[in-house]
């Protein structure tokens, strides 16, 4: 039943969305990346390393700048952050103003050569090692490696831009293969072929990401798929269930979301 009833509600209230456009703003350095934490608060990355924070009414609520900026980051839920900085082979966790909370050094008896970490629950983490190109989910309670899998050798370490744990899967997106989708013993399930995407998220129990101008969505437990037209050009789009956000070059538009 689950199945149907995706189908029959999902489908039409994406398909016949209104967007009513609230507001646009341009910021000082062009949009590196951009998230969304579970609040529905936008953070944008810019390419001189600058972290922007805004409510949901675009205004702006936090400045901040690491030096060098953080690998891969995460807001998660907006109270507890989650940066990886490859060169100090470190991951922090941080407060809302970005304060430091807890920083965690990654041994080099267990990961050799960081490429990218990111958060597995709410202590242990998932390790992509590019000296031996495995894939590693670390205990935080033992310090012991829990699953450790060697990808595959068709897909560079170095292809893998970002990471993410959602759902009990683990989420890689490469440069030029597409998405990776693994379960939680670290098992390759399938490959999105999308590629050059820039970045993903999720809305429930959807992934979704912007792919030559349209807005794609994967249910992840009955596969179904649906794609909409987003009612401006973008590079990246973030979805909550309030808000649309459409960030292109140094531009924001922000967009009321209306099913």
């Amino acid at each position: 039943m689950k199945k149907y009833f995706l189908i029959l509600v999902f489908i039409p209230v994406l398909s016949f969305a209104q967007f009513k456009k609230l507001k646009s703003w341009d910021v000082s350095e062009e949009i590196l990346s951009c998230y969304v934490d579970r609040p529905g608060d936008l953070y944008v990355l810019t390419t001189g390393g600058q972290f922007l924070k805004y409510d949901k009414n675009g205004t702006l609520q936090v400045v901040y700048k690491h030096d060098p900026p953080p690998t891969l980051f995460d807001p998660r839920d907006g109270a507890r952050l989650f940066a990886f900085y490859r060169n100090a082979r470190q991951y922090a966790y941080l407060s809302p103003s970005f304060d430091v909370l807890d920083a965690i050094h990654i041994d080099s008896a267990f990961v050799t050569e960081p490429w990218l970490v990111c958060p597995s629950g709410d202590l242990n983490a998932w390790v992509i090692d590019s000296a031996d190109g495995t894939l590693k989910k670390i205990n935080a309670r033992t310090g012991h490696v829990d699953v450790e899998v060697t990808l595959d050798a068709s897909v560079p370490v170095t292809e893998i831009m970002s990471m993410r744990e959602y759902q009990g899967f683990l989420f890689c997106n490469t440069k030029t293969s597409g998405i990776m989708l693994f379960n939680s013993l670290g098992k390759l399930i399938k490959i999105l072929p999308d590629a050059n995407v820039i970045n993903f998220n999720f809305l429930g129990e959807e992934l979704y990401y912007v792919h030559q101008g349209r807005l794609k969505f994967l249910d992840l437990f009955s596969a179904e798929t649906l794609d909409i037209t987003l009612p401006e050009p973008c590079k990246q789009a973030l979805l909550t269930d309030e808000r649309l956000y459409l960030l292109a070059g140094k531009t924001i538009n922000l967009f009321e979301y209306n099913p």
